[in-house]
């Protein structure tokens, strides 16, 4: 290895020395890292090993190391990990050691030869984060400790053109290419493939979703192979950390194995799915995991559902219309925000099978059912929607008793261009269907069933709900 190629860490304390030296090359090279770890006095490591960054442990490696060192021997060793075909952005050494009692130990370090390509090499242990660009040296208490080491590389930018003019002709190339934590940028053109994302990378069109196309397509089988039934599928996410931006994604009619269906359909956590069009497919995003952000998507004229999530996170400001199924399902759903969204002609408009979300400034008209409960309470707290012209603003599918939407808390507002004090406010349900000086209803707002109660809003808005304000009647 190239010496200025090279990280030295030492530590240092009169009976102690304990030695980290990490070999560092680019993310891109076909080399491994190596570790060594040795001691000047009887340290004993209960943990030493690789693990893949932050929310993304499902590769963990660990490495060899020496229980009882005698003084001036390596008692760990970190390396091979490109061999174990470990493909990261970001890597963290985790250890644990134990200093000798009554000395404390000083941690020494020069950093001076990172490559250029990494970003920050970060020691983190006995409750401080170092930056060990910024500091050559940290007091070690006496005492046991665990530590990490955590290098991020910066990450690398792959282009897709299918004309030849970049790095890739296909998504799936640049895909299979990448590390974690790289970006993809793809140029215009339509793109017939199917794309597998295994790995936390960011995939976006260069200019926009009018201009790049995903068209779903398998490539037919080898001559004399029996043929099924061909499985087509936009986008499939099996990996934390994705994001899918800036694309139209049509003709998609497949299934995984995980039974999920539609143009961009995943399992994964803290994925972004935004500013798509998402058209003409079996159906159309459906996502689980958790920290979720899905937003200004267009989602239409899918023979399914438009939008399905399941986890926790945000749902804002997409277009959902024209949908066979459900416009919006929210199943397992906890803890998430729905705002914004304009759904319409769809067979149900929000339809929902879990609780604890909030539900606000969505526009919810022309389905066949505007909110659609699957059971006879929720504890989704549902404001300032306003839900016009459905053939059933509200079902329940088991209505045991009458159901009080659960309402914001107090908020302030615009109304009559004025300025009101917080007030606790519900949805807007048409025209004539509410009436108050303050823009709030001064009565309730219900739906009959069965000549009984059925749905009752306590606050009903007098106007149009728009960004915090309330139109006039």
């Amino acid at each position: 290895m190239e010496k200025d190629n090279r990280i030295l860490l030492s530590l240092r304390q009169t009976c102690l020395l304990l030695l980290i030296s990490m070999t560092i090359l680019p993310a891109a090279a076909s080399a491994d890292w190596t570790a060594e770890i040795t001691s000047g006095d009887q340290l004993e490591p209960v943990y030493f090993g690789y693990t893949d960054f932050i929310y993304d442990d499902q590769i963990t490696l660990n490495d060899e190391y020496v229980a009882a060192p005698q003084m001036n021997k390596t008692i760990m060793r970190l390396d091979d990990l490109f061999s174990k075909n470990i493909k990261s952005q970001n890597l963290v050494w985790k250890f644990s050691i134990s200093t000798p009692p009554g000395r404390g130990t000083e941690i020494a370090w020069n950093v001076s030869s990172v490559p250029s390509n990494v970003c920050s090499v970060t020691l983190l242990i006995n409750g401080t984060m170092v930056e060990m660009r910024d500091a050559s040296a940290y007091r070690l208490p006496p005492g046991y400790y665990t530590g990490q080491i955590v290098v991020r590389y910066e990450p690398s930018i792959l282009y897709v053109d299918g004309s030849s003019g970049a790095n890739y002709t296909t998504i799936q190339d640049a895909v299979d290419a990448a590390f974690k934590g790289d970006i993809i940028i793809v140029m215009d053109g339509v793109y017939n493939e199917t794309v597998r994302v295994t790995k936390g990378v960011t995939i976006v069109s260069e200019n926009g979703a009018q201009n790049t196309a995903l068209h779903a397509y398998v490539p037919p089988p080898e001559p004399g192979t029996v043929t099924v039934g061909e499985k087509k599928i936009g986008f499939e996410i099996s990996a934390n950390n994705v994001t899918i931006k800036g694309f139209q994604v049509y003709d998609a009619r497949g299934t995984n194995v995980e039974g999920m269906y539609g143009g961009i359909i995943g399992l994964g956590d803290y994925c972004t799915i935004s500013d798509n069009i998402v058209r003409n497919n079996a159906g159309g995003i459906s996502v689980r995991g958790y920290g979720l952000q899905i937003t200004n998507n267009t989602v239409t004229s899918n023979t399914a559902y438009g939008i399905t999530v399941s986890g926790s996170g945000i749902v804002k400001n997409n277009t959902i219309s024209e949908n066979v199924g459900n416009g919006l399902s929210i199943s397992g759903l906890s803890y998430s925000f729905i705002e914004g969204n304009r759904i319409s002609w769809n067979s149900k408009g929000i339809f929902l099978a879990s609780g604890m979300n909030q539900i606000a400034g969505n526009t919810i008209e022309n389905n066949t059912y505007g909110l659609f409960f699957q059971g006879s309470t929720s504890s989704d707290f549902i404001y300032t929607n306003n839900i016009l012209n459905n053939n059933r603003q509200v079902y329940m599918n088991s209505p045991s008793q009458t159901f009080e939407i659960r309402l914001s808390p107090p908020m302030s507002y615009r109304f009559n261009n004025r300025d009101w004090p917080p007030a606790t406010l519900g949805n807007y349900w048409g025209r004539g269907t509410a009436s108050g000086s303050n823009g709030v209803g001064t009565r309730a707002y219900t739906i009959p069933y069965q000549s009984r109660p059925y749905v009752v809003d306590k606050y009903p808005l007098v106007g149009y709900w728009d960004n915090g304000v309330i139109g006039t009647p």
